[in-house]
């Protein structure tokens, strides 16, 4: 995942929503981009109840933003290498982009929530998973596999072509969790940001899923047993 959102949160203060522009209020969609631009249905989809106890739910901008900042020290305990990089902090357009365009999930533990995922759209044909946290206590619950998984089946549904995501080069067991659901690495980039990224992308079409590997992958591909090759 891209792990460096968390400081485009930092230091929150929901009376902070006046800052956004008035014109951009009046002129937010009634519904987020992902509903109005990718059709993704969301209601048909969540809450997901992982167990009993364990909850996925949709929720807003700040509701998130409320967890981020009360959690913010341990966060940052956990994202120690932001700090090479260059933070442009808060900033109104910032709330504007999530208000507008972001979707947002909660992970909850007996109706507490201890994680937050959040996603926007990339493009016309692609869904990007932006940002997820989970506090250290309430990781390896499921969680993170289920909100992966059903977002897949989202734009599966919603005939999204691709999810896409970006997670640091070196972070090994990221690569492994995502080449297991099929994840194919697709690019690089290097920012004053986020430093090196390596972009993910779920292909939710199986003819475009095949056309990239025909052009790109040689020998034995990762959406194959050995023997299929």
């Amino acid at each position: 995942m891209e792990e460096h959102l968390s400081q485009s949160w930092s230091h929150y203060d929901p009376s902070g929503l006046h800052l956004l522009d008035p014109i951009l209020r009046s002129h937010a969609p009634s519904l987020p981009a992902s509903e109005s631009v990718l059709k993704i249905r969301w209601k048909d989809h969540f809450p997901v109840q992982i167990n009993s106890e364990l909850s996925i739910q949709k929720t807003n901008y700040e509701q998130v933003a409320q967890f981020l900042n009360k959690n913010w020290k341990i966060i940052k305990s956990h994202e120690a290498h932001d700090s090479r990089f260059l933070n442009a902090g808060i900033h109104p357009a910032k709330e504007s982009y999530y208000k507008m365009l972001g979707d947002f999930f909660e992970f909850k533990l007996k109706g507490e929530t201890v994680g937050v995922f959040v996603g926007t759209v990339s493009d016309w044909s692609s869904y990007y998973m932006r940002y997820a946290f989970i506090l250290p206590q309430f990781q390896n619950l499921g969680f993170f596999k289920a909100m992966i998984l059903q977002i897949i089946r989202s734009c599966e549904d919603a005939k999204v072509e691709r999810v896409e995501v970006d997670i640091s080069p070196s972070n090994s067991k990221s690569l492994t969790f995502y080449g297991k659901l099929q994840f194919s690495p697709v690019s690089t980039s290097i920012s004053e940001r986020w430093g090196a990224s390596l972009r993910l992308v779920k292909f939710t079409m199986k003819k475009n899923e095949e056309h990239f590997q025909q052009l790109f992958c040689h020998g034995v591909r990762h959406q194959q047993h050995p023997s299929e090759c």
